[in-house]
């Protein structure tokens, strides 16, 4: 029995009408880079509230309180998944995520920047959770593996366009980049028009009563610290980049564009998950962690942004391969009754650890500078894969020892 069927037992695959998915991963192009988007505008808005004690540090934090926001939002919208329509989540997600995604356009006071932000973040949550639950209940196997691809991929292209165009606009003025969150309308009219629940969604009862075993918890957990040290080590590049890029008198249109390039290495990466999936999870996991950390030494040792471009392509490769393997992962390891709260638990993480990434690399940088952010940043990844590396040789020791016991 292969790892990707231990846990799992479900039924028939099935699929939705093609309309549906699209819809689907058309939402998911909304969501993983919602905070970053703005991220080429960071300079600019850190000089426009320059007045404001700690401009620098909080203008960070606009990016990243929307990361806080979804970590905290994602685990209720999760059980709200699991007990009532998906569909409606997700359609009133989306259009709440337009609202308060756009809203920098016109509000020019830093404290209110930030709690519309944090309402943009429940937005995200609840269209990532709800998104992801849908394409699992929809999907199985293999199926299910080429949408997960499908869908960070999605991501992925969705973030280098809406990261290069969120550049240009901040060329303009640093609140332009706001506009970029007014895409999401036309997405809004698709999901409502087109997504719906799978039939037998599982009812209140069946969820208190399905819930997973000991064995499936504890791999849950790891997933979901998985996720948290992850993105911990990706969020240095969208918090930090512009600043390291900076030092290279580099414009917010060329931070842009190179965040963009690595978010579309990223979708590439995505789109072949279907065939690297079969080398199983923990092995995925093991090879994306080592290509990032690579990828943040290359950019952390760079001194021309043509090797921050070579650093962020190798590690791009790594993300967009880890993102789809953690949502296929999870979803494999739970069951319909609780699969959004799980996903929730998940989404929670990989957002806190978008929050604790810029607070984290603020100690380091005042102690030895930007770059140094991104060194830390390689030598978590590294570690980390160490660990996956240990888990993974412990695993088929076991399972090489009850091989050999049951064989006795």
């Amino acid at each position: 029995m292969t790892e990707r069927n231990q846990v799992e037992t479900s039924h028939e695959p099935r699929s939705p009408l093609i309309g549906g998915s699209v819809a689907l991963i058309a939402a998911s192009m909304l969501t993983v880079m919602a905070g970053a988007t703005i991220s080429p505008a960071l300079p600019k808005m850190a000089e426009h509230f320059s007045g404001v004690e700690n401009a620098g540090f909080l203008v960070k934090l606009v990016v990243t309180i929307t990361a806080l926001s979804i970590a905290i939002s994602a685990p209720v919208l999760g059980w709200l998944n699991d007990r009532f329509s998906r569909a409606l989540v997700l359609k009133l997600s989306v259009i709440l995520y337009a609202i308060a995604g756009s809203a920098g356009l016109w509000i020019d006071d830093l404290a209110v920047l930030m709690v519309s932000r944090s309402i943009l973040g429940v937005a995200v949550a609840g269209a990532m959770t709800a998104s992801t639950a849908l394409i699992s209940e929809w999907f199985t196997g293999e199926r299910r593996s080429r949408m997960f691809g499908l869908q960070a991929a999605a991501s992925g292209l969705g973030g280098a366009a809406f990261l290069s165009l969120g550049g240009a606009l901040a060329d303009i003025s640093w609140n332009a980049a706001f506009a970029v969150y007014l895409l999401s309308l036309p997405v809004a009219v698709l999901v409502a028009w087109k997504v719906t629940d799978p039939p037998s969604l599982p009812t209140s009862k069946t969820a208190h009563q399905s819930l997973p075993s000991p064995k499936a918890t504890g791999l849950i957990a790891g997933i979901v610290v998985l996720a948290f040290v992850i993105q911990i080590v990706f969020y240095v590049v969208p918090t930090q980049l512009p600043f390291l890029l900076g030092t290279m008198d580099a414009d917010a249109s060329t931070t842009g564009l190179v965040i963009g390039w690595m978010v579309l290495v990223q979708a590439l990466a995505s789109l072949g998950y279907r065939w690297v999936s079969r080398l199983g999870f923990r092995n995925v996991a093991l090879l994306s962690m080592v290509l990032m950390s690579a990828g943040m030494a290359t950019v952390g040792t760079s001194e021309s942004i043509a090797q921050v471009v070579a650093g962020l392509s190798i590690s791009a490769l790594g993300v967009g391969l880890v993102m789809p393997n953690l949502n296929s992962w999870i979803s494999v390891s739970t069951s319909s009754a609780n699969r959004a709260q799980a996903i929730g638990a998940l989404i929670s993480a990989m957002f806190l650890g978008q929050f604790a990434s810029p607070l984290i690399a603020e100690m380091i940088i005042r102690g030895g500078g930007t770059a140094q952010a991104f060194l830390a940043a390689a030598v978590l990844a590294l570690v980390t894969a160490g660990a996956v590396f240990a888990i993974s040789t412990s695993k088929i020791r076991q399972s090489t020892s009850r091989k050999k016991a049951k064989d006795s």
